[in-house]
């Protein structure tokens, strides 16, 4: 077994034989504590109080739950590489005006969405999301955000954080308009043109962007695939232009 993707003192992804490469590991959530007797009714987690993440008791040594929280309830939880990448790119004309598109995208891939942990955590606020003042309290239990304390486990490496990653984004457009020839020479042109790029993205990751690749953060190193430590999205560019032919 090997194990990787060191985020905050903990591996998010690991790999064994007969399993996807790199995968993220960790436990399953199942909602938030709303009671001190849901707590003694429930498989033992050390330190939980209402509020606090409920895990799934899914193994124990025997590999059977076993009624306790512990390493052995840690699970596959998601694949950082998608199922297929994809790319397609069109160019059509009619009479003077021209026009290309290019869209990309990937699909069947998750997420560790590590802007959770920073911005919603409550480990240390140095910035908060306005998710942030949804977070559970005994006067606000309709959330799925934990209650904010500094305490650990809330943020152990989980479902919690894992989201879909697939995404298609358009990312370029370009329309062009070729002026009529003018003159005697027949191939002189005039072309204006306006271009777009990074125009729309459309996915349900939650994170300011799908395409996280690998973190350079940590060397650029392919195995931190899928790992979102707040990469700078891409920026919408516009480009209007002019072409002369003589």
């Amino acid at each position: 077994m090997l194990s990787n993707g060191n985020f905050e003192g903990a591996n998010l992804l690991r790999s064994v034989e007969g399993q996807t490469l790199n995968h993220f590991y960790g436990f399953v959530t199942l909602g938030l504590f709303q009671s001190e007797e849901e707590i003694i009714t429930s498989p033992l987690q050390e330190d939980a109080q209402p509020g606090d993440i409920k895990f799934a008791d899914l193994s124990g040594p025997n590999g059977t739950p076993d009624g306790v929280i512990d390493d052995f309830d840690k699970t596959i939880l998601g694949n950082p590489i998608p199922d297929f990448t994809y790319g397609i790119s069109l160019r059509a004309s009619y009479k003077n005006f021209d026009a290309s598109i290019f869209i990309n995208g990937m699909q069947g891939n998750e997420i560790y969405n590590t802007n959770i942990w920073d911005l919603e955590g409550g480990r240390r606020f140095f910035n908060a999301s306005p998710e942030a003042l949804n977070a559970w309290t005994p006067d606000n239990t309709d959330t799925d955000i934990p209650r904010i304390t500094t305490d650990p486990q809330n943020l152990l490496p989980s479902s919690r954080f894992i989201e879909d990653g697939s995404f298609m984004r358009l990312r370029n457009l370009t329309i062009g308009y070729t002026l009529p020839a003018i003159g005697k020479n027949k191939n002189a042109s005039i072309r204006f043109y306006v271009s777009g790029q990074n125009l729309l993205t459309i996915t349900d990751y939650t994170g300011l962007d799908p395409e996280v690749g690998s973190s350079a953060l940590v060397g650029n190193n392919d195995a931190q695939v899928g790992i979102d430590r707040g990469n700078y999205p891409l920026s919408k560019i516009y480009i209007g232009g002019l072409q002369i032919k003589f």
